[in-house]
């Protein structure tokens, strides 16, 4: 990352580059898939199989934290489903050609950060018309 005096920042790290220091409310890994006006173009210039593979990598080690940053450190955590900046992840495996994926991340996100509204939701699906 270049900062405003010209110079590089050794060691840079993009998965540890938050906690307001370099970004606001997140990390370089989180904000690199933050461009919604144009994910078709960043997926190709990423590669669909590496911004798969990344994402992938990214919901697999969010999976022991619930999909939560522990303390409000969202900048440690790659899928953060609470912070703007990872709200749409999961639906981003469609624009690689993955849809598989997506289906697998909203089913975890739903399962993880609203099972009680998921279990109510099953419970009125059958108990409808009952």
């Amino acid at each position: 990352m270049k900062l405003s005096n010209g110079e590089w920042t050794r060691d840079f790290n993009p998965f540890r580059s938050g906690a307001n220091e370099h970004y606001v409310e997140g990390n370089a890994w989180q904000l690199t898939f933050f461009v919604p006006q144009d994910m078709p173009a960043l997926s190709k210039i990423i590669g669909k199989a590496e911004f798969v593979k990344r994402l992938d990598w990214g919901f697999r080690q969010s999976e022991p934290w619930r999909y939560n940053g522990m303390n409000d450190q969202y900048w440690d955590y790659p899928v953060v489903q609470g912070n703007q900046q990872s709200m749409h992840f999961a639906f981003l495996f469609n624009w690689a050609g993955a849809p598989w994926l997506t289906q697998n991340g909203v089913v975890l996100l739903l399962s993880v950060t609203m099972e009680a509204a998921l279990r109510m939701l099953i419970l009125a699906t059958k108990t409808r018309g009952k």
